[in-house]
């Protein structure tokens, strides 16, 4: 019993501490670039090695219009972004970073929601996402917004490189408490 009581409290205050963010999530503007830059830059697992990519990759999803990138404010400051591609009758989630400072308080969740709510607007039936498989934390992540595993690269990106790969069916209904 004592354990039970104090698993609630533990998770009454997390719900306390994510219901207090006012996040708001938009579309990328171009006036967003020198914050989302500095988000990559901070990044754990990111930083400067990914730089030139992930920017290309904004690119790709914004002026080209293969894809969508959405930011999370918070007093109209980019706090966090997610990033789009799109594939035949998938979405890819290609990248989603949150501001340290943000992180495990509903953020990333929302991003996700709003990904997922995008794909359906766009006739997706997927939402896809990989992740390596050193990244636990990502991981935890993607499975509790209701991503399932569906396979598992070795050399992906780079020799030794291990890849998690994770889906989302948008043809069902959500259900489920893990289900946004």
């Amino acid at each position: 019993m004592r354990k039970s009581l104090s698993k609630t409290k533990g998770i009454s205050r997390y719900l306390e501490r994510v219901m207090d963010l006012k996040v708001a999530v938009r579309e990328y503007s171009s006036n967003d670039f020198s914050r989302v830059k500095e988000l990559i830059l901070k990044a754990e697992n990111f930083g400067e090695p990914f730089l030139e990519t992930e920017l290309l990759n904004i690119k790709k999803n914004t002026s080209l219009g293969l894809g969508k990138v959405f930011v999370a404010t918070l007093e109209d400051e980019v706090i966090s972004y997610i990033s789009l591609g799109r594939r035949v009758f998938a979405l890819m989630v290609d990248s989603i970073i949150v501001d340290r400072d943000y992180q495990r308080r509903g953020v990333g969740r929302k991003l996700i929601e709003k990904a997922r709510e995008y794909a359906k607007s766009q006739g997706c039936h997927v939402l896809r996402t990989d992740t390596g498989t050193f990244m636990d934390y990502a991981i935890k992540f993607y499975l509790s917004c209701g991503f399932e595993p569906c396979g598992y690269v070795e050399h992906d990106f780079s020799l030794s490189s291990k890849q998690m790969h994770f889906y989302m069916d948008l043809t069902k209904e959500k259900k489920g408490a893990n289900s946004i």
